[in-house]
């Protein structure tokens, strides 16, 4: 396992601990729901290597063994309690200036994004509802 992918998993590991911990405010009106899109994006020449996304206290969904510069997750509804979603995206930058974007979209509109630089990628974002 290459040391991207260990990092990836080890903060992957730490926002689900983090994730299982978070609830929402009692008073608060309980929306219908939201439609959540994933996305990297990496410059040209570099590679995505591993995504992984999912929900507070829900399924995690993963990806590995990838070789791309853009990845997308499929449109995924979640329901009106979830807290959280979150992304990391692991890869190589062809060189130092390499950059690495990891971006959560919900209902069409882009919400959260992360920017990362460097020869090792490791991008992790965390959108609350």
């Amino acid at each position: 396992m290459k040391l991207s992918q260990k990092l990836l998993l080890l903060s992957t590991l730490l926002l689900a601990l983090f994730f299982t911990a978070c609830k929402g405010k009692k008073d608060d009106p309980a929306p219908s729901g939201h439609k959540v899109k994933f996305k990297a994006i990496a410059t040209a020449g570099s590679k995505i290597t591993n995504t992984q996304f999912g929900a507070s206290g829900g399924e995690v969904t993963s990806a590995s063994n990838l070789n791309v510069t853009t990845w997308e997750s499929p449109e995924v509804t979640y329901p009106g309690n979830v807290v959280s979603v979150y992304l990391g995206v692991g890869g190589d930058g062809k060189d130092a200036n390499a950059v690495l974007k990891a971006q959560i979209y919900v209902d069409g509109v882009l919400k959260k994004e992360s920017v990362t630089t460097g020869t090792v990628f490791i991008a992790n974002v965390i959108y609350t509802f």
